[in-house]
């Protein structure tokens, strides 16, 4: 490998770790959502402001990047789910991260079809896109105010399931899109084997993961649980797309298996347990770090600004039509939760988007995909409207 291309890369990462600290600093100041201010060094350094960072979108590093990213963050979000909470409300959140998401899809598909005449298979690949919920700016809340644990975990849980679930969607559209084979059947078959197999897989890696690292006979590796989250995420993707699954899914199952491995009778160490659970916390902060700034370099503000009151259009949409819908077809027929109006209504408001949205929408860069343009647009405009507008104002609900 050329010197050359080392070094840009390795100044390409120090900038942008250098700007992520800034932006972070700063957004904890101005008590806003990191990503914001991710975004918006992003944006400073790339085409539009300093031209620091001018990255070749089809690169080996920035499709290592996002990838890297997306399934580490989708195995940590795995982590968090709790199985014991989430039984509780286990037919919402299944609606919500199914259901949910092919109303959200959907509605964002058909207004960005009639409104700007996009293809429907691309317009439905954008709801795809925009679909995944990411509430993890909320946590901090969650825990500063009196939130009960049902709502707390469903909102949660519905970000770690529906995103898994709106990887397989979204990869599932860009399939017929760049093979041009339009069959719902087809389509259906493929969804069902790339669900199944990552969940299969992700389970059985996950597993022998936790049993490697556990207090029993068999954890010989339990020094290593740190560097073992790592591995078991990489590892359940790269082995169920290779048997031709969903390697996001595969790093969710794993990583809520990991999380939970109280609950299926595996015993951990409990100092080691912690820091495995610092080091996961910090790689997260540099990916989503990375995501960001990278999502930042590529936006293209002539098209926002060209289209900006149709793309603002479809976005109140999303928030003010798709995502009742969505809450009220996944929640209301769970008469066992036992949902109040005020918990409906908080989950409602609850919309955030981030880290899935941006890494779906880095991936398609540098690919032939029609009206790739607006996609990044609405994306962008979406993640910045929903964590500015959605994230003061959930608790005034209750």
């Amino acid at each position: 490998m050329d010197v050359q291309v080392v070094h840009e890369a390795f100044f390409m990462v120090s900038i942008i770790f250098f700007g992520g600290m800034v932006g972070g600093a700063i957004a904890q100041k101005l008590e806003l959502p990191d990503v914001v201010l991710y975004l918006i060094v992003g944006i400073l350094f790339g085409p539009y402001g300093l031209h620091i960072l001018n990255m070749a979108t089809e690169s080996l590093i920035i499709k290592l990047i996002l990838t890297l990213g997306t399934l580490f963050i989708l195995y940590l979000g795995g982590r968090e789910v709790k199985i014991r909470v989430i039984k509780k409300v286990k037919i919402t959140i299944f609606l919500l991260s199914t259901v949910g998401i092919l109303i959200s899809a959907t509605i964002v598909g058909l207004s960005s079809y009639l409104l700007l005449g996009i293809p429907i298979t691309t317009a439905l690949l954008l709801g795809a896109i925009i679909s995944p919920t990411d509430p993890a700016t909320l946590v901090p809340i969650f825990k500063q105010h009196k939130i009960n644990q049902k709502v707390a975990q469903t909102v949660t849980s519905e970000s770690a399931f529906n995103d898994a679930v709106g990887s397989v969607l979204f990869f599932t559209l860009l399939n017929v899109i760049t093979s041009g084979h339009l069959s719902l059947e087809h389509s259906f078959i493929i969804f069902l084997k790339d669900t199944s197999f990552g969940i299969g897989i992700g389970l059985l890696v996950g597993v022998l993961g936790t049993i490697l690292i556990s207090r029993s006979d068999y954890g010989f590796l339990k020094n290593f649980s740190p560097i073992m989250s790592m591995f078991v995420a990489i590892t359940s993707y790269l082995v169920s797309e290779n048997f031709g699954g969903s390697g996001f899914m595969a790093s969710f199952v794993a990583g809520m298996v990991c999380g939970n491995k109280d609950y299926f009778g595996i015993k951990s160490d409990k100092t080691k347990k912690k820091v495995q659970e610092d080091v996961n916390e910090t790689v997260g902060l540099i990916l989503r770090m990375m995501i960001f700034i990278v999502l930042g370099t590529m936006i293209d503000f002539n098209i926002i600004f060209n289209h900006f009151w149709i793309h603002l259009l479809i976005i109140l949409l999303f928030m003010f039509v798709a995502r009742p819908l969505t809450i009220f077809a996944s929640a209301l027929p769970d008469t066992k939760a036992k949902w109040e109006w005020n918990e409906l209504y908080f989950m409602c408001w609850v919309r955030e988007t981030g880290v899935m949205p941006a890494a779906f929408t880095g991936m398609l860069m540098g690919m032939d995909i029609p009206y790739l343009r607006h996609i990044v647009g609405i994306t962008f405009m979406t993640i910045i409207i929903t964590l500015l507008v959605q994230f003061r104002l959930p608790l005034l609900i209750f």
